[in-house]
């Protein structure tokens, strides 16, 4: 896929990565996995993945495995920060959350992410043709637009800038 010009598209390894290809007015693939059970039983697999471009590991993913326990994660992309009463709910729910969460931890703890593979299920928010009525309601409820844009996306190239940085190359030896 990236190495179609037509595409458009760029293979971001980097925090550095994606910021230039969003200069350049491209799309970025950040490669990720959602379960270590890929790993096998072994650990040093995961260099391999390091190589081939992976950058984002989720160790769990709907259970348990062999390198993690999903009841206690440390970085939690897929939930909301507490109930809410239909499966998914809306966006006025999301956006609940959201206020819920900068309250707590602050503004730069905050990102959205999208799992659009089945929809979204929430009402108004349901795919990424509707993103601009999160960015929309984000700035009705007060946010401004330094702001909405951590929410975006510059809290989650932060962080990944700042994992590369802290990462110790010895850790897997």
């Amino acid at each position: 896929m990236t190495q179609d010009p037509a595409n458009n598209l760029v293979l971001a390894r980097s925090a550095a990565d994606l910021v230039q290809a969003h200069n350049d007015g491209k799309s970025a693939l950040v490669l990720s996995f959602q379960n270590a059970r890929i790993l096998g039983t072994d650990p040093k697999a995961i260099d391999e993945f390091y190589a081939a471009g992976v950058r984002v590991f989720a160790l769990t993913h709907m259970g348990h495995n062999d390198f993690a326990d999903s009841s206690s994660p440390v970085f939690n992309s897929e939930t909301g920060s507490h109930e809410v009463a239909e499966e998914h709910g809306s966006l006025d729910d999301m956006l609940n959350h959201i206020d819920y969460v900068v309250q707590r931890i602050g503004i730069d703890h905050v990102g959205i992410g999208t799992d659009f593979n089945h929809g979204s299920g929430i009402v108004g928010y349901d795919d990424a043709s509707e993103a601009l009525n999160v960015t929309k309601a984000l700035l009705a409820r007060g946010y401004s637009q330094a702001n909405v844009e951590k929410i975006w996306g510059s809290n989650f190239v932060r962080v990944f800038g700042e994992a590369a940085t802290k990462a110790d190359p010895t850790l897997l030896d």
